[in-house]
């Protein structure tokens, strides 16, 4: 807004503002509940999973509904400033289940456990999808990366990314197991 910069993100929960405007969404985060497969934990309803060991991002318990700051409350709950050890904290049994972006928990995976398959983990949606977006100080600058994000989307580049630090193996779109 003080024109210091010309793009800022990702934003969320904001609104055109004088001298601040909105892309289109550039990116959705899905936060989910990840659990080990052979732990075999009903992740589709929250209200299942109190009791158990929860670990997830910092500062998560105020993201979410009110419905997952109550199973923290009657959890055995932990917030972690580095997110990079959820996947493995679930591995070693240090947690019965994880909160976190779907496509974040997977590139740690990926990066962090031996041997990975995305079959050692069940996962289900916490909440909808989250859209992420950049925020401009030009309408005009918006308004031109619009244009182009529209381009990308369109010829699939936004799948692309995701490959390319996901591989093939990670299922890209969301799919409850």
């Amino acid at each position: 807004e003080k024109n210091l910069a010309d793009v800022m993100v990702p934003t969320f929960f904001q609104q055109d503002s004088e001298n601040f405007y909105l892309s289109d969404p550039i990116v959705y985060y899905r936060p989910t509940i990840f659990s080990l497969t052979d732990k075999k934990i009903d992740t589709s309803d929250i209200s299942k999973l109190e009791g158990l060991r929860l670990m997830t991002f910092q500062g998560a318990k105020g993201y979410f509904h009110k419905g997952f700051e109550e199973l923290a409350d009657r959890s055995k709950y932990r917030e972690m400033h580095d997110m990079s050890v959820l996947p493995e904290l679930l591995l070693k049994d240090r947690a019965d289940i994880i909160v976190l972006d779907y496509y974040i928990f997977f590139y740690f995976a990926l990066d962090r456990v031996d041997n990975f398959n995305p079959d050692m983990f069940s996962f289900s949606p916490l909440i909808d999808k989250v859209p992420a977006y950049a925020g401009f100080h030009s309408k005009e600058l918006r308004d031109n990366f619009n244009k182009e994000l529209k381009k990308f989307m369109a010829e699939g580049k936004d799948k692309q990314v995701i490959r390319k630090y996901l591989g093939d193996n990670i299922p890209i779109d969301l799919v409850a197991r």
